[in-house]
């Protein structure tokens, strides 16, 4: 049996999203039909440790993606791989314009790791950006989104070809999350009621909507928030003026988060928006329902109202402190959260799709 092999490119190994899901279809592909290969703008970061010995990592050295194109073409060169695989915006318009220099029996493949529009919306380069992602895009052989609406955003609003998208959400790996979660961490305070929320302290996060929906709940509730970031300082003046400092916890970032998120009542999604909540997953998948903005924090995909949570109207306080309300009134079956969102969303499943379009693209360069 012929394998293929494919050529991944990332710009380093720290502990974001598009890292974690990298390493974890790394971890996972069919060495009998995949050879992984890994490029790295910089290899810097805590995933270095976790990356397959079987794995042959090329290190560009550099610390922009705009100075390695050249460094780029000569490792697909090298290489000379079946499939060219790459993930987040700005590296794949780099990878698009690299197609131009490279033959046509190498298929190309993107992930879009968030929803475009909202993701440069108000930046000054936006006119630029639109321009990039129409050109370079067109030149993927397919381009996975993560949810129906990047989906649709990237038809709508780029103009890539629909027949080029497919939806794909992100894998969880509920082993390892449930294995985690089990290890002895701080507990929270079980005379409150316990919500959680994690993440980075930056506006788009929305913690400070969720200190406001704070102020409408109870007493007998208290917050616990993981993470660190620019915004603590004001975050904190904040709960101050609104008086809940003393019913909210900076637990600053975690190693590993999932004990205090198993020992919690809610998980709870504050994001103005989200390209895929890798977090709900995880929360999910310690049997914790999520209570999370919809629209466009494409929460709405993953958490099913009264059986896994609940969903409150797009940054509005008031409607998260009644979902809240509701959600912890409401008898959760936290086994049946837990077997759901593994079901649909576990690492096994979700790569098995990956892999079975990875074969369709190679086989079909090969055929054709």
């Amino acid at each position: 049996m012929r394998r293929y092999k494919i050529l991944i490119f990332l710009p380093s190994l720290e502990s974001g999203g598009a890292e974690r899901f990298v390493v974890n279809l790394l971890q996972s592909l069919d060495r009998n039909l995949y050879v992984p290969v890994l490029a790295v703008i910089k290899l810097s970061g805590p995933f270095i440790d976790i990356i397959p010995s079987d794995v042959a990592i090329y290190d560009l050295g550099r610390e922009r993606v705009s100075r390695s194109l050249l460094k780029m073409l000569r490792i697909i060169r090298q290489v000379e791989p079946d499939i060219v695989f790459s993930t987040l915006g700005y590296l794949n318009i780099a990878v698009g314009m690299i197609r131009l220099f490279v033959g046509r029996n190498i298929c190309f493949i993107a992930r879009e790791a968030s929803n475009v529009s909202m993701s440069i919306e108000g930046n000054i380069r936006l006119t630029l950006y639109k321009v990039l992602y129409r050109i370079f895009y067109s030149r993927f052989d397919l381009v996975i989104a993560q949810t129906q609406s990047q989906k649709n955003d990237l038809i709508i609003n780029f103009g890539v070809n629909e027949k080029k998208v497919r939806v794909v959400p992100n894998p969880v790996d509920c082993g390892a999350v449930q294995k985690l979660g089990n290890k002895k961490n701080k507990k929270p305070k079980k005379d409150k009621i316990s919500l959680i929320a994690a993440g980075r302290l930056i506006p788009v996060k929305g913690f400070d909507l969720l200190l406001k929906a704070v102020v409408e709940l109870p007493d007998t509730f208290h917050l616990t928030v993981m993470g660190d970031g620019s915004g603590l300082n004001e975050l904190k003046k904040l709960s101050h003026k609104l008086e809940v400092e003393d019913r909210v916890e900076w637990v600053g970032f975690q190693t590993n988060p999932f004990g205090l998120i198993q020992e919690s009542d809610l998980f709870i999604l504050s994001s103005r928006y989200e390209g895929f909540p890798n977090v709900v997953l995880e929360a999910l998948a310690l049997g914790v329902p999520v209570v999370a903005f919809g629209g466009p924090t494409s929460a709405q995909e993953i958490i099913q109202p009264g059986i896994n949570g609940y969903l409150a109207e797009p940054e509005d306080c008031h409607s998260l402190a009644e979902q809240i309300e509701k959600a912890v009134q409401t008898d959760f079956d936290r086994s049946a959260i837990a077997r759901d969102v593994c079901e649909r969303f576990g690492s096994q499943h979700i790569i098995r799709i990956y892999e079975k379009y990875f074969l369709e693209e190679a086989q079909g360069r090969v055929n054709g």
